[in-house]
């Protein structure tokens, strides 16, 4: 088996993987949208039964407007880390074993297919 063949079935596995594990959380979420839908019909009968139809619709907007700027805030709040210095990728030993070992094995390779080389 040739380190091409051997590269394109790990990239194959990844991207499977990958793709497999998109697709359940795209199931999640279109189920958890569907959810939302009912218990917001829910919530606002019951709101209705007590407060009134216009009362019960801007309690439910109220909440969904709270809701939305606290989804606002923590995006905002995640997005303004600062990039890490150096080289992330080599602060972990197991990572920096790693890119050494697939660095070898394609100046192994680079190696192997060279043609001017000795007989």
């Amino acid at each position: 088996m040739r380190l091409d063949q051997i590269a394109s079935f790990a990239v194959d596995q990844v991207i499977g993987r990958l793709l497999r594990r998109a697709l359940v959380l795209l199931a999640a979420l279109a189920f958890a949208i569907v959810a939302i839908c009912y218990f917001c019909g829910a919530g606002q009968t019951a709101l209705a039964v007590n407060y009134g139809e216009v009362v019960a619709l801007a309690i439910m907007g109220g909440v969904f407007t709270v809701l939305a700027g606290a989804c606002l805030l923590a995006w905002y709040a995640t997005g303004r880390k600062k990039p890490a210095s150096g080289a992330p990728a080599l602060a972990n030993p197991r990572n920096a074993q790693l890119m050494m070992l697939v660095e070898a094995l394609m100046l192994g390779y680079s190696l192997a297919r060279r043609s001017d080389r000795a007989r």
